[in-house]
């Protein structure tokens, strides 16, 4: 079993559609809910804090926590990335990136923007 999922995008509306229709169907039988720890948008457009801004309401229900202002290539987001997640509830996460950290992933479902 992977340790992330990933999604391709090519712009804010397919972003907004992949994000929430992950959110509905996240504890299905078939699906991790542990990939739902952690939330990871990546690009170097603004469509980020777009669609942040669109679906805030669904993320604060779920209690996640926007983390903008981590840089790619620190040590400690690297440890956050890759860190575990002992049960479903821990930390409900949103990270935003230009670009990808190189490092290994757990627990994550990535949207990449084109």
């Amino acid at each position: 079993m992977s340790e992330y999922q990933y999604e391709k995008v090519n712009n804010l509306r397919e972003a907004k559609k992949t994000l929430l229709q992950f959110l509905r169907n996240l504890y299905e039988p078939l699906n991790n809910p542990f990939y739902a720890n952690k939330i990871i948008l990546v690009g170097k457009s603004n469509a980020k804090i777009q669609l942040i801004n669109e679906v805030y309401g669904v993320l604060k229900r779920n209690n996640y926590k926007i983390l903008n202002n981590l840089e790619e290539e620190d040590e400690f987001t690297k440890e956050l990335l890759s860190k575990p997640i002992s049960k479903e509830s821990d930390c409900m996460q949103v990270f935003i990136f230009n670009e990808l950290p190189n490092c290994s992933f757990c627990n994550a479902f990535i949207i990449d923007f084109d």
